[in-house]
């Protein structure tokens, strides 16, 4: 009959179209990590910091508010960011902020695999006098690959040391473990190591990324750290961020 032949020649078409494309479909998809900001993005971040050393435990607490008001054609954004609504505690009782400092809003201008590039980024800030904040904020900062990598895969980021500002050199090791469900969000879950690579009690830390699979922006992360200075003592200390 006519139209069996003609169905089974379009299934034999099918069939060499689906053996061309079906090794696109078996094939690990590839990620490449990076963040797509968007003007106008606004985003808000509750950020909470538990730190322990000797028989203190201490806890700060503050919201993180970030909108993106620039993005040029080659990748590179500008955001600006606000720290807002500050709490302390220390052993269980919470502190009381007289003067809770005025938020203040900060501009900083980076590239499109997320490395700070302003004119401003070399300047002296409070991070210099202040070690414990500076590997804080080593350890939390994520840097893409530098090509996309597959669920599986590792890759490493070298930090220079800087005797100038009392940094030591580190070395920071990720994997992408795969992607889950975060909320409503598809995200990838990434895992990290750091460690200092020079110095007695170098500061380590583990934890995980996750970042939305659709832009790349940041869902969420922990991370547990040891050693990071704090009153003269290495403790731990345990960070998490979360998206509001």
């Amino acid at each position: 009959m006519p139209y069996v032949q003609l169905i089974m020649k379009s299934f034999a078409l099918l069939f060499c179209f689906l053996g061309a494309s079906a090794l696109a479909w078996v094939q690990d998809p590839t990620y490449g990590l990076l963040w797509k900001p968007k003007e106008g993005q606004d985003f808000t971040y509750s950020i909470k910091v538990e730190s322990s050393a000797s028989d203190t435990k201490v806890e700060f607490g503050a919201e993180l508010g970030m909108k993106v008001v620039k993005v040029e054609p080659n990748g590179d954004y500008t955001i600006e960011s606000v720290f807002k609504h500050p709490t302390v505690t220390i052993n269980g009782e919470e502190q009381k902020i007289d003067d809770e400092p005025e938020a203040r809003s900060e501009t900083e201008k980076y590239n499109a695999r997320g490395e700070r590039i302003d004119t401003d980024k070399d300047k002296p800030d409070d991070s210099e006098s202040d070690p414990f904040g500076s590997a804080i904020a080593d350890v939390m900062d994520f840097i893409a690959p530098e090509k996309a990598v597959k669920i599986g895969d590792k890759w490493t980021r070298e930090i220079p040391g800087n005797d100038k500002k009392g940094k030591r050199p580190a070395k920071v090791e990720y994997k992408l473990e795969g992607a889950e469900k975060v909320g409503d969000a598809n995200a990838l879950k990434i895992t990290f190591t750091y460690k200092e690579t020079e110095g007695e009690k170098p500061v380590t830390s583990e934890g995980t990324y996750y970042l939305d699979a659709d832009d790349g922006s940041l869902i969420k992360m922990d991370a547990t750290i040891e050693s990071a200075p704090m009153a003269e003592e290495g403790g731990t200390t345990k960070v998490t961020v979360a998206r509001k």
